[in-house]
């Protein structure tokens, strides 16, 4: 749909709702494939199965552009080994199955506003329950097939240029994954997308934080396509405002 973003990942619709632990799960980056020269990858996918065995060629396939030269972990996990909210230190995540992913480094900005996740339920926005979904109020949450529930250009009222799109984060933090979200994993809503709650490379190991291995900050791309290095050491309260497509805040980042 013109100047409308992709949905950050396909949901179920649900008495009224969009749930953002059902459906298919496909995530936004699979809507980018046909403009970073993958159109015959895009082509394989069955967009009406879901993410895991039925599309296992697409879903096993590593896509350079979706890595950080800078994270050292390996291109492909699983997600039943590694461990839920640090893949390289924690126990594993056992509510997984066997299944094997790619991992991306890119993750789509869900808002300011905490993922809530009960037993893999919905994500907490306005208007919601932590047990309903899934309306984050950035720029990437769940939606339909049809881009039903996405963010148009003009919903982004804070500006384009001053509301962050995609942040990086790398595979300390957990396996994130470009093709979308699971069947049956853990926090799989924050393996597509990252929130703001927390400042970037906070410290804490909050699996669906920003964070990355750079010194010094953290590479994000902005909703005009701009690409901007934030430095360490910015406020809880500034990067939310970032993170959010209609807040009113007034930022001065330059």
């Amino acid at each position: 749909t013109p100047e409308t973003f992709p949905v950050g990942w396909i949901g179920e619709l649900e008495s009224g709702d969009i749930h953002g632990d059902e459906g298919e799960g496909w995530g936004f980056s699979t809507r980018l494939l046909p403009y970073i020269e993958q159109n015959n990858l895009y082509n394989l996918i069955d967009f009406d199965q879901a993410v895991g065995s039925a599309n296992a060629t697409v879903r096993t396939t590593v896509i350079s552009a979706f890595r950080c030269p800078s994270d050292t972990g390996s291109d492909s996990f699983n997600p039943g080994l590694d461990g839920g909210s640090n893949d390289e230190e924690d126990a594993p995540d056992v509510t997984a199955g066997p299944t094997q992913y790619t991992r991306t480094n890119y993750v789509g900005n869900f808002g300011s506003e905490h993922i809530a996740h009960h037993d893999g339920g919905g994500v907490s926005g306005p208007g919601h329950d932590g047990d309903e979904a899934s309306e984050g109020n950035g720029i990437f949450f769940a939606g339909l097939e049809g881009n039903k529930n996405a963010v148009k250009f003009r919903d982004v009222r804070d500006g384009l240029s001053k509301t962050i799109a995609v942040g990086e984060r790398d595979s300390r933090m957990g396996g994130s994954m470009w093709i979308g979200m699971g069947e049956g994993l853990c926090a799989s809503m924050s393996r597509v997308v990252g929130v703001g709650e927390h400042v970037f490379n906070s410290g804490g190991a909050h699996f669906e934080d920003f964070y990355s291995r750079h010194p010094g900050g953290v590479s994000f791309v902005f909703a005009d396509g701009h690409v901007a290095f934030l430095s360490d050491g910015m406020s809880d309260d500034i990067f939310q405002a970032l993170c959010t497509r209609a807040g009113g805040e007034v930022v001065n980042i330059d």
